[in-house]
């Protein structure tokens, strides 16, 4: 009778079979011929991240977030924007940081030094799955 493995059904019943005989199936040898180029222009590819940042326009400084990246997408959409607020006492006198309001709460603050840091830092943002990499003097 035939012989059923993973979906595939082979049907060996014709004919006799002898030792050593041996079948080899490649059901996805040409699978690659039936690939075609579809899209030439690349606007019209639709990639987004699930997150996306802004400066404010009020920014006082050259401070930017250089990159958003997502552990996981459960958590999103959050509730509320998350905000990152340079304050110079955000973690006691004299210890720089990002105040951070929205999101899930309980976030912040978040240690960053401008004076030693400004290359770049990556911040996570708590339970989020989120975290934002940012540079300069903000």
């Amino acid at each position: 009778g035939p012989l059923s493995l993973d979906g595939i059904e082979v049907d060996v019943s014709s004919g006799v079979p002898s030792a050593g005989d041996s079948f080899i199936l490649n059901p996805a040898r040409s699978a690659s011929a039936n690939f075609a180029l579809q899209i030439t222009d690349p606007r019209k590819i639709a990639a987004a991240s699930a997150v996306t940042s802004s400066v404010s326009s009020g920014n006082a400084g050259d401070g930017k977030i250089d990159a958003v990246a997502v552990a996981g997408t459960n958590t999103l959409p959050l509730a509320s924007p998350v905000t990152l607020t340079f304050n110079p006492d955000a973690l006691g006198v004299g210890v720089p940081g990002f105040d951070v309001t929205g999101g899930p709460g309980g976030i912040g603050p978040l240690p960053y030094d401008p004076a030693t840091e400004s290359a770049g830092k990556s911040l996570a943002l708590g339970a989020t799955g989120l975290s934002v990499t940012v540079s300069a003097v903000p």
